[in-house]
C-alpha cells in the first residue's frame, strides 16, 4: 500500500544490501524490490503483543545499496514521545522483522518485510538475521517459513521541516562500494585490475583473462565477464569503471614513455558488439578497455575525484594485496597511508562557536570568606549603634575591707561611651538595549544584577573585616570611622580602637614558628565570646603548615591542627588581606560585630529605562552602619614594615662538595643555628641551609627558605 507524500519526521536505511551477517548470510540486492514504497507499521523494538506500541508508519524505499526509508510518527503520547527521543538523539539505530524469507545458499533473495523498529542498537556487524525455522524447496533454495529480524547498524537522520525535500542518501566511499562486491565480483575486477598494471594479486594468481571471460587456471571454468560486470549495481559500476579506466591510461602513457620509439599498439574497440575488449599490442604485452556502463566513454573515469586512482596507486594496492591477502585489506591500508579527505575546508560546516554554560566564567578573587563574615554578624533593626562600657579594671572599682571604726569610701566606675552613624554602600550598572537585545547566549540582565549583588556582598564584608582599602580621601571610600570614638560609616576590625581590637605587633623579620608562638600569647588578651576565628592570607597559613621538625615530618597536618594550636575554631584565608604586607591575621568571633540598618536601607535594587538614552539601569543600594560592641573582642596580628626581599639559593658541587652562600641583602643562612658567611664551604656530611630574613627585612611570601645538600663520599 502506499500513502500521498508529506513531510517525513526521519529517514534513513532500514537494512542494507550485500553486507555479510554474523550468521554469514547476506541480503541480496533485490530481497524486497516488490516493497518498493510500501507502507509498513512503525513500531518499538519489535514488540507486536499492544497495538500501543505501534508508534507510526514506515514508506519503504528500494536502492541500490539497500532499503531506504521515511518515518512518521503518529500523534499517539508513545508516538510523541518516541520522535522526542529521536530528535534528542537518544535513539538512532533500526531493525526491520520480516517473513518468508527465501534464501539461495548463503544469500536471502527475497522476503517480506512486516515492519521497521526503532531499537536500542543494531549488531555489532552491518546486518543480523535471527532465523526460526527452515524448509528445503526443490528447486535448491531455502525457504523460511518462519520469520526473521534483521539488525542494520546504520543511523537514521532526522528530517527537519523546513526542508523542501527528503534528505537523499549518504555518499558512500570507495571502501564502502568495494565491501559491497559479491566474492566472484571482487575475483574478477581486481583480475582486471592487477592485468591492467602486470601485476599480480590475491585473485589474480589463479585467474587467465580472454576478451570475454576469465578462465581459472586449474579448473579450466569459464566466466562470463559482461555478465558479472552487468550484475554490479550503478554505484559499483561508477567506481569500478574509474579503477579500471585510470589503471589502464596510467599503464599506457607509463608504456609510452618507456618505449617511444620501438613500441606501438592498437585500440580497436567496438561498443556496439562488446564493451569489454582486450588488445594485444606487437609486444605481445596486453592493453584492455572496459565501459561498465551501459553507455559512456569507453575506459573513461568518473567525473568524481575521490575514484581517482593513478598508476603507480594502482601498483601500491597490488603490493598490499599480496602482503594483506585481499584487496579489501589493502584498501584499508591504502586509506590509511593517503590520509585525504572528501571536503576541503570542511570548518565551514561546523557548528558556530557556542559559549560552555549559561553565565561567564568569573575571573575574580577567592570570595568563600564573603558568607562567612556576613553571616556570623549580628544584626539590628536600627541604623545608629551606640555602646556604653563600664570600665570595671580600675583600682577604684575595686571592692574594699572594712576596719571597724573607718570610712567606706565610695565605688567609682568609669562609664565609656561611643556611637556609629549610618553610611551609604552602592553599586550601580547599566546595559544599552540594543546590546541587550542581541545577546542572546546568556540571560545577560538576570546575571548582572547577580553580579551586582556578589560584588556589594564583598565589599561590604570586607568594610567589616579590614576596610575597603580606599585612602581616606577617595571619593568612593567607603566610610570608616577608624578608631575615633564617634563617626559615620562602619568601623573596620582591623582599624578598631585598641579598647575594642588588642593589637599585637610582631618584628618585620618574624619567623612562622615564632608567629605562631606570639599569636598564641596573644590569644590571653582575648575577651569576646566564644571561640573566635583566625581570619589570615593562604601565604600566611601557607608559611605555618609548611613547618617541619628535624626530622622532616610536618608540625602541623592539617588546618585544624594548626587552628587547634594557636586556640581558634577555624582558619579562613581572606584574599583582600594579602593588600597590607603588615597584617598578618585578625582573630574575632563576630557575633560580636553588630551590623545596623533602618528599616528600608537593608540591600535594595532599583530599575529604570532611560527612554532618552535606550538604557537599562540598575541600582542596588544599602545603608548601614557597623562596630565592635564588646572591648577586647578581637586580636589584630601586625607586623613592622620592613623591605621584602627574596633569598637567593645556594650553590653546590658534588664532585668536590663545595657549598657557596651567595650575599643575599637583607638574608642570614644559618647552618646548625649559626650564621655563616657567604662563600665557599667545603662540607662533610648533608647538610641544611635556611634563610632568615634580618631585622627590617621580611621573605616573600611562599618564597623557598630551605635547602638540603647530601655530603657525597
Amino acid at each position: 500500500m502506499t500513502v500521498a507524500t508529506q513531510t517525513p519526521d526521519f529517514t534513513g536505511y532500514a537494512t542494507r544490501f550485500n553486507v555479510e551477517c554474523t550468521d554469514g548470510r547476506t541480503i541480496r540486492h533485490s530481497a524486497f524490490l516488490h516493497q518498493d514504497k510500501e507502507q509498513v507499521p512503525l513500531v518499538w523494538q519489535h514488540q507486536h503483543d499492544t497495538p500501543e506500541n505501534v508508534l507510526g508508519y514506515a514508506i519503504l524505499h528500494h536502492r541500490d545499496d539497500g532499503v531506504f526509508t521515511e518515518a512518521f510518527f503518529n500523534e499517539t503520547e508513545r508516538g510523541q514521545h518516541a520522535k522526542k527521543m529521536v530528535q534528542h538523539g537518544d535513539i538512532k539505530k533500526l531493525s526491520i522483522f520480516a517473513t518468508r524469507l527465501k534464501q539461495t545458499g548463503g544469500d536471502v533473495v527475497h522476503g517480506m518485510i512486516q515492519e521497521v523498529s526503532l531499537v536500542y542498537r543494531g549488531a555489532n556487524e552491518g546486518a543480523y538475521i535471527m532465523d526460526v525455522s527452515l524448509q528445503h524447496s526443490g528447486d535448491g533454495s531455502d525457504t523460511m517459513v518462519g520469520e526473521g529480524i534483521i539488525y542494520t547498524d546504520e543511523e537514521f537522520e532526522l528530517y527537519h521541516s523546513e526542508e523542501k525535500s527528503v534528505p537523499t542518501e549518504k555518499a558512500q566511499t570507495v571502501q564502502d562500494v568495494i565491501d559491497s562486491l559479491s566474492p566472484l565480483q571482487e575475483k574478477v575486477v581486481f583480475a582486471i585490475l592487477a592485468d591492467a598494471v602486470g601485476g599480480t594479486a590475491e585473485h589474480s594468481d589463479d585467474l587467465e583473462i580472454d576478451n570475454d571471460s576469465v578462465t581459472h587456471a586449474d579448473e579450466g571454468d569459464l566466466i562470463d565477464v559482461p555478465g558479472v560486470i552487468k550484475s554490479l549495481s550503478p554505484i559499483q559500476r561508477t567506481v569500478v569503471n574509474a579503477l579500471i579506466g585510470t589503471a589502464f591510461e596510467d599503464a599506457a602513457v607509463q608504456h609510452t614513455d618507456d618505449e617511444p620509439d620501438d613500441s606501438t599498439k592498437t585500440d580497436e574497440s567496438d561498443d556496439s558488439e562488446d564493451s569489454e575488449k582486450l588488445q594485444h599490442n606487437q609486444e605481445g604485452s596486453a592493453t584492455m578497455k572496459y565501459n561498465v556502463h551501459e553507455t559512456g566513454a569507453t575506459g573513461a573515469a568518473s567525473s568524481d575525484s575521490r575514484y581517482t586512482l593513478s598508476h603507480s596507486d594502482i601498483l601500491e594496492l597490488n603490493g598490499l594485496a599480496e602482503s594483506t591477502g585481499s584487496y579489501k585489506k589493502a584498501l584499508d591500508q591504502f586509506q590509511l597511508n593517503h590520509a585525504d579527505y572528501g571536503i576541503e575546508n570542511i570548518d565551514i560546516l561546523f557548528p558556530d562557536a557556542r559559549v560552555s554554560s549559561s553565565t561567564p566564567e568569573l575571573i575574580s578573587r577567592q570570595t568563600e570568606w564573603v558568607t562567612k563574615v556576613l553571616g556570623a554578624t549580628k544584626h539590628a533593626p536600627f541604623a545608629k549603634i551606640k555602646t556604653i562600657l563600664a570600665d570595671l579594671t580600675a583600682e577604684e572599682a575595686r571592692a574594699k575591707g572594712y576596719v571597724t571604726g573607718s570610712l567606706k569610701k565610695d565605688e567609682v566606675v568609669v562609664l565609656l561611651q561611643r556611637s556609629t552613624s549610618p553610611a551609604t554602600i552602592y553599586k550601580k550598572q547599566k546595559l544599552d538595549r540594543d546590546n541587550v537585545i542581541d545577546i542572546t547566549d546568556i540571560d545577560i540582565i538576570a546575571w548582572l544584577k547577580w553580579e551586582i549583588r556578589f560584588m556589594l556582598n564583598e565589599e561590604i564584608a570586607r568594610a567589616i573585616l579590614i576596610g575597603d582599602g580606599r585612602a581616606v580621601g577617595h571619593a568612593d571610600k567607603i566610610k570608616d570611622p577608624q578608631g575615633q570614638t564617634d563617626g559615620i560609616g562602619i568601623r573596620s576590625v582591623a582599624n578598631d580602637h585598641e579598647l575594642y581590637a588588642h593589637k599585637v605587633e610582631l618584628a618585620a623579620n618574624v619567623a612562622p614558628d615564632v608567629m605562631i608562638d606570639e599569636i598564641t600569647r596573644a590569644r590571653t588578651n582575648y575577651r569576646g565570646s566564644g571561640s573566635p576565628t583566625f581570619y589570615s592570607t593562604d601565604a600566611v597559613l601557607t608559611e605555618m603548615l609548611l613547618l617541619k621538625d628535624k626530622m622532616g615530618r610536618r608540625l602541623y597536618e592539617t588546618e585544624a591542627s594548626l587552628a587547634a594550636a594557636i586556640r581558634v575554631k577555624e582558619i579562613v584565608p581572606v584574599e583582600p588581606m594579602g593588600e597590607d604586607p603588615t597584617l598578618l591575621g585578625i582573630i574575632v568571633n563576630l557575633i560580636d560585630y553588630t551590623v545596623g540598618t533602618n528599616k528600608g536601607g537593608e540591600i535594595t535594587s532599583f530599575e529604570q529605562f532611560d527612554i532618552d538614552f535606550n538604557q537599562y539601569k540598575y541600582l542596588m543600594e544599602t545603608r548601614m552602619s557597623g562596630a565592635l560592641t564588646k572591648p577586647k573582642s578581637a586580636l589584630v596580628i601586625t607586623r613592622d614594615a620592613g623591605e621584602v626581599t627574596t633569598a637567593a639559593a645556594p650553590t653546590f658541587v658534588t664532585g668536590t662538595n663545595t657549598l657557596t652562600i651567595p650575599n643575599t641583602t637583607g638574608v642570614n643562612y644559618v647552618i646548625d643555628g649559626n650564621v655563616v658567611a657567604a662563600g665557599s664551604i667545603v662540607i662533610e656530611e648533608t647538610t641544611d641551609v635556611y634563610a632568615e630574613p634580618k631585622a627590617g627585612y621580611y621573605l616573600t611570601p611562599l618564597s623557598t627558605r630551605h635547602w638540603v645538600f647530601t655530603y657525597t663520599a
